[in-house]
């Protein structure tokens, strides 16, 4: 997990460009990662203060989303291989790491979840192709079926 603090910020204010030293760092890590062989997930998150930009259709998601891509394109700049990351994903606000106070500065962050072959094939079955689709009606199919429960 990388975080910003009160004394330096990770990415600029309000904005989805990482500074320099933040930069070079996640070059780093993408020489790091290419050696892991796993697959990864990227998190951005953001603190609650609510983000606007002027035209006032761009929000924290939005922010959060462009943040965990901005790094990912750095991670590729540094040697890791480009299909190394299974997803990528924004949270906003919604998982601060400190509830108490959620406009905290460490609340704004990237986070590297570096899965395992077992949880990379849950994400994968989860977004991707079902197993199994159970008809539910003609045109709708039902996927995702708990394993050991019956269909409806």
């Amino acid at each position: 997990m990388l975080h910003d603090t009160d004394r330096r910020g990770v990415f600029r204010l309000g904005s989805a460009v990482p500074n320099e030293r933040f930069r070079e760092l996640l070059r780093r890590l993408g020489g790091v990662f290419a050696g892991v062989g796993n697959p990864i997930v990227l998190v951005g998150h953001t603190d609650a203060v609510p983000y606007r930009d002027a035209s006032g259709a761009r929000s924290n998601w939005h922010l959060s989303s462009e943040r965990a891509l901005a790094a990912r394109s750095l991670l590729l700049e540094g040697g890791m291989s480009d299909g190394a990351v299974l997803q990528s994903v924004g949270m906003a606000d919604n998982a601060p790491l400190t509830p108490e106070d959620p406009n905290a500065a460490i609340n704004r962050r990237i986070e590297f979840m570096i899965l395992d072959a077992g949880h990379a094939d849950s994400v994968r079955r989860m977004f991707g192709v079902p197993l199994s689709p159970i008809r539910l009606i003609d045109g709708v199919d039902m996927v995702g079926q708990m394993p050991g429960r019956p269909a409806p």
